[in-house]
């Protein structure tokens, strides 16, 4: 997969928000707006409080997605936001721009677009 290259070669840090995007399935307002309070490892499943359509979704956790998450817990304490800036705040672009302009401005650098443009969160 070009993308895990890509990830792996130019920012290693950030291959468990990738194997977390790719094992849930989630859209990237839902994964930048995920809280330690609403993981439930126990349970293998993580509830989605505020969906597009405006209703909470329950995702399954498989295994590579609660590798993932173990490997983002060694972060920090387990409060707030699950992925989190690296000054270990809330995600945020530098130039102000919701997290998914940020992803796609991140992977047009890459040489990776988008099919589709991304909405704004």
């Amino acid at each position: 997969m070009r993308l895990r290259a890509v990830v792996s070669e130019t920012c290693p840090e950030h291959m468990p928000e990738l194997d977390l995007a790719l094992n849930t399935g989630l859209r990237l307002g839902e994964l930048f707006g995920l809280v330690w309070e609403n993981v439930n490892r126990a349970r293998r499943v993580l509830p989605v409080p505020r969906t597009k359509n405006g209703e909470t979704r329950h995702v399954p956790l498989n295994g590579p997605a609660l590798a993932a998450l173990a490997e983002l817990r060694k972060r920090d304490d387990e409060t707030g936001p699950v992925i989190r800036n690296a000054d270990g705040g809330a995600l945020t672009g530098p130039l102000g721009l919701s997290p998914p302009l940020e992803m796609q401005r991140f992977g047009n650098s890459l040489g990776i677009a988008s099919a589709t443009p991304l909405p704004a969160a």
